[in-house]
């Protein structure tokens, strides 16, 4: 600690003499009379430059202690972004219930009770695994891959469902176009294909055209609900906010069986005498 004040006075001293040595040719020169003013000139600037300059010494220390901090920073970096590279994200379906989960690239994915799906942390490569039976909507973007132990499903922005069990393996396209791989097979569907493979499954000779999956439908039934525990669950299944100006211990009664989210507070709306507002897409205002 001390040395370090020492060199910095050292320092101080040697600049300052420096500056005199500069300071005493300057004032004690004499011009020759005989001299033009810029022969003196170059006569002075070479004087200057001939003087010994002292350059001040660097701090080892200092420059140890940098660079190891930029290891130390860089070790960090790269740890970070290791385990963002490797880690996952696992949700699994709650029992006896759906489960709507939000994905990175704001894909939406509903789990049937029990199913689970995982994904990195960073989902470059938009793939996740899938463990049972689940709804996707899929952003438009780059392929989106869905792995099941039997099969993959690849798309780029489309709705369908993947059901992966021990009955067999199924996959339904409700919108756009599914890659289908079953083993050594591989086929495209378009709306309303259905692709079935398993010991306990048989292909149906004629597919009923479907707008959606039964996953995706709100399928609720309140008894005495007050708002502020029903927009929470209609929040969560649509991926909407929704905004009231009035008292959330408004209670409603009723069953409501729907896929779309106006559908849904129109029908409690109703009944309770409110209207309300698409703000936007993902956004709606109840209000008396």
């Amino acid at each position: 600690m001390f040395r370090h004040s020492d060199l910095n006075k050292q320092q101080g001293v040697k600049d300052f003499n420096f500056d005199n040595e500069i300071n005493q040719s300057i004032r004690y020169f004499k011009v020759p009379a005989v001299k033009d003013k810029s022969d003196v000139l170059d006569f002075l600037l070479k004087e200057i430059i001939g003087l010994k300059i002292i350059k001040p010494e660097k701090n080892r220390a200092r420059r140890l202690y940098v660079a190891i901090g930029s290891i130390a920073s860089a070790a960090c970096l790269l740890l970070f972004l290791l385990y963002f590279a490797y880690s996952d994200v696992t949700y699994t379906g709650v029992v006896g219930k759906n489960t709507t989960v939000y994905l990175p690239d704001k894909s939406k994915v509903i789990l049937t009770s029990d199913s689970q799906i995982k994904f990195p942390k960073l989902f470059l490569t938009r793939s996740v695994s899938l463990r049972g039976e689940a709804y996707f909507e899929v952003e438009k973007g780059s392929k989106f891959s869905v792995k099941t132990p039997n099969g993959e499903v690849n798309v780029l922005g489309t709705r369908f469902s993947v059901s992966d069990n021990e009955d067999g393996f199924v996959v339904y396209c409700f919108e756009g176009r599914v890659g289908v791989k079953y083993r050594e097979e591989e086929r495209q569907l378009f709306a309303g294909d259905q692709f079935m493979r398993g010991n306990k499954l048989s292909e149906p000779s004629s597919v009923e055209a479907a707008t959606n999956s039964r996953i995706a439908y709100f399928d609720e039934d309140f008894q005495n609900r007050s708002l502020n525990e029903i927009w929470p669950i209609v929040e969560n299944h649509f991926g909407v906010k929704i905004t009231s100006k009035i008292s959330g211990d408004r209670k409603f009664t009723g069953s409501i069986h729907s896929d779309n989210v106006k559908e849904v507070v129109e029908i409690i709306c109703t009944s309770l005498d409110l209207s309300y507002t698409q703000v936007n897409e993902t956004e709606i205002m109840v209000s008396k």
